[in-house]
């Protein structure tokens, strides 16, 4: 039982940053995304939807640029939402019940 309570116990803990941490992992993945479907936006080869209009060029290449950071942090602010509030539910439950 030493190891579930040593497992529960480090779940319980989380780094300080969690919340940079997750917006630079998820801005990391989007990056390459947004930079591909912006230079093709500038070459005119595939458009980007903005408001059911298809734009091109450089308002195509600026508005992933601006989406490439939107996103990420909209995402990590329900992500990190989800985790505070497990790890709230977790440790209501170790408190008021004793893992023997």
């Amino acid at each position: 039982m030493r190891i579930v309570n040593s497992l529960i116990k480090s779940s319980v803990e989380h780094p300080n940053n969690l919340f940079n941490y997750l917006f630079w992992n998820l801005f990391f993945v989007t990056l390459p995304i947004c930079v591909i479907a912006g230079v093709l936006s500038l070459f005119e080869k595939i458009p980007v939807i903005i408001n059911d209009k298809p734009k091109f060029g450089v308002l195509g290449l600026l508005f992933m640029i601006i989406y490439a950071f939107i996103f990420p942090l909209l995402f990590t602010i329900i992500l990190y939402a989800y985790l505070k509030l497990g790890n709230f539910i977790l440790r209501f439950f170790l408190n008021n019940h004793r893992w023997h």
